[in-house]
This record gives C-alpha cells, structure tokens and sequence, in this order.
C-alpha cells in the first residue's frame, strides 16, 4: 500500500495558472522570487525583503490588473 508522499508525487496535480501569472509578473518587474499561495479568498505573496514587499503593496492595483485577478485581494507578507 502507498503512502500519501508517494501517491502526491506521481499525481499531476499542478498549481493554479494564478500562481504562475504572478510569479512571473514579478519576476518580470523586480527580478525577484516571491512564493504565491492560493486561499479561498485571496492570494498570498510572500517575499523575505521588506522592501520588496512594502514595493508590492503600493503597486497591488497593478497587479492584479495585470493579471487578471479581478475577483480575489492580494496579502502581502514579509517571511
């Protein structure tokens, strides 16, 4: 019998395509690497440069515009 490690990892479970539109977003603008996780509601970025993340926050409208995320908010969270 397998466990719930093994059964996850030969799954093809892939991440929202919300995910990927901010991340690369991002990536694109600040050249930097943020993890992006999906709530029921909203979108969580988080970013270990406070700076970066203060950046995000001012500019949100941005992008949730550019990515179409019209329907969820976007926290913000320093790691």
């Amino acid at each position: 019998m397998d466990d719930i490690a093994n059964i996850l990892r030969r799954s093809n479970i892939k991440q929202p395509d919300e995910i990927e539109r901010v991340k690369n977003y991002i990536y694109e603008k600040y050249t930097k690497s943020v993890n992006v996780t999906v709530k029921q509601e909203a979108l969580v970025v988080s970013a270990n440069s406070a700076s970066l993340v203060n950046d995000l926050r001012l500019n949100a409208n941005n992008i949730i515009e550019a990515c179409g995320l019209e329907d969820k908010k976007i926290i913000f969270k320093i790691s």
